[in-house]
């Protein structure tokens, strides 16, 4: 989708699919983005994955590690730290 991905310049084996989706992705790795602006604002992180519109989209500057948020909105307004978390269904 536009702007997935767009920023990108380290990351390597991330999928993002979505308008907005992975937005903010600077450095990460094995990622996996499905939906309009799913994890948007995390910079960096191994191995997350975030399915539904702004699932995981945090705020800016967010390192995530090995994070599932499944649903519209899951884990949103997670911290900018996050490790093993996961969360399924709407926020």
């Amino acid at each position: 989708g536009a702007g997935s991905l767009i920023r990108n310049t380290t990351g390597e084996s991330n999928t993002a699919i979505g308008n907005g989706a992975m937005e903010f992705g600077v450095t990460g790795f094995y990622n996996t983005a499905v939906g309009d602006d799913a994890l948007q604002n995390a910079v960096g992180g191994t191995g997350s994955v975030a399915v539904g519109y702004f699932a995981l989209a945090g705020p800016t500057g967010a390192m995530y590690n090995r994070l599932t948020a499944v649903g519209t909105e899951a884990l949103r307004n997670n911290a900018t730290e996050g490790v093993l978390n996961t969360a399924v269904g709407y926020r």
